[in-house]
This record gives C-alpha cells, structure tokens and sequence, in this order.
C-alpha cells in the first residue's frame, strides 16, 4: 500500500514539474544538438514561449564579469531538475508554451520518449 502511495506521489510531482514555470528554477541541460549546450547549468531568468534564458558561471576568469546569460532554444532538448536527491527530466519539446498558459494546459498522457 505505502509503496503505491510513494508511486501516486512521484507522478504528482511530476505533473507539477511539467506545468511549472521555471523562472528561478536551477536547471541543467542533459542533451543537446549543440554539444556546447551539455553541462551548462544555472538559474532560470525568464522563460519565454521558445527559449530559457539562464544565468551561469562564466567558464573563463580572464574578465572581470564571473556571470554570464545564456538564452537556450527549448526545442530537442533536454533539461533537468534535481529535486530530493533525483534527477527529473524535463523534455524542451514537451514544454513549448509560454509558462503561464502552462500552468492552465491540459496535458494528454503521451509514452515516454527513448533516452540514448
């Protein structure tokens, strides 16, 4: 019984992720077309209809600016979120509304996309 409980409550979660709006969110990108994009992480500045723009730690210390933004495309990405020690993963083609009309959307359920 707990344990069918433990899988209503990860669903729910992920629901709940899947509608969000991620401004403020710390988020990474697991895959990419561009293999640049792979790896960069920060915090969501403002998400708009097609694209994040994310704060980041600059990889060069040669400027005096240590932070930078990077505007990444969501579409054939992939993002993910840590929450509670797991990795959630967000598809970018899933989520291809602007935030607030996220919220209010109605999902179908759809299989799960392969990960290679």
């Amino acid at each position: 019984m707990q344990n069918e409980q433990h899988r209503d409550d990860e669903s729910t979660i992920c629901v709940r992720i899947s509608k969000a709006e991620y401004a403020g969110a710390i988020i990474f990108v697991v895959r990419s077309p561009n293999a640049s994009d792979v790896g960069v992480s920060g915090i969501v500045l403002l998400e708009t209809k097609r694209t994040l723009v994310i704060l980041t730690k600059k990889s060069e210390r040669k400027s005096k600016a240590w932070l930078q933004c990077v505007v990444l495309l969501k579409k054939g990405r992939v993002f993910g979120i840590s929450w509670r020690g797991k990795v959630i993963l967000i598809y970018g083609d899933c989520i291809i509304f602007k935030g607030s009309k996220r919220t209010k959307a109605k999902f179908k359920e759809k299989k799960a996309k392969p990960f290679i």
